[in-house]
C-alpha cells in the first residue's frame, strides 16, 4: 500500500501481483481452509487498486466470499465484506454509465 500512496504504480502492481499469486497458491493448495479462500479474497481487493479490470478482480472476490458464506465457513465478522464489495462493484457500474 505505501508504494501505491508515494505512487510508486509499478512496484505496487508487482508487489500485489506477489501477494495475489502466493494466496492463491495457498487457497488452490487446501480449498477447504476458509481463513486462505477469506486471505484470496483479500489479495483480490487489494490487487483490484491496480487492477486493468478491477471490476473482475473485485467480482472474483465477491463470488468466493458469497461461496463462503454458503457453505457457513465465513466468519461472522467478515460478512461485512459482502456489502463492501458490492458498494465497490456498484461504484464501478456507475462510472460506466
Amino acid at each position: 500500500m505505501l508504494e501505491t500512496k508515494q505512487r510508486h504504480f509499478e512496484g505496487s502492481k508487482r508487489a500485489f501481483e506477489a501477494s495475489l499469486g502466493i494466496r492463491q497458491q495457498l487457497a488452490q493448495s487446501d480449498p477447504n481452509n476458509a481463513v486462505w479462500q477469506f486471505d484470496l479474497v483479500q489479495a483480490y481487493i487489494n490487487y483490484a487498486y491496480v487492477a486493468k479490470d478491477p471490476k473482475a478482480v473485485l467480482t472474483k472476490a465477491l463470488n468466493l466470499t458469497l461461496e463462503l458464506d454458503r457453505t457457513g465457513r465465513l466468519a461472522p465478522r467478515d460478512k461485512s465484506t459482502i456489502k463492501y464489495l458490492r458498494g465497490l462493484l456498484a461504484k464501478i457500474n456507475a462510472r460506466k454509465k
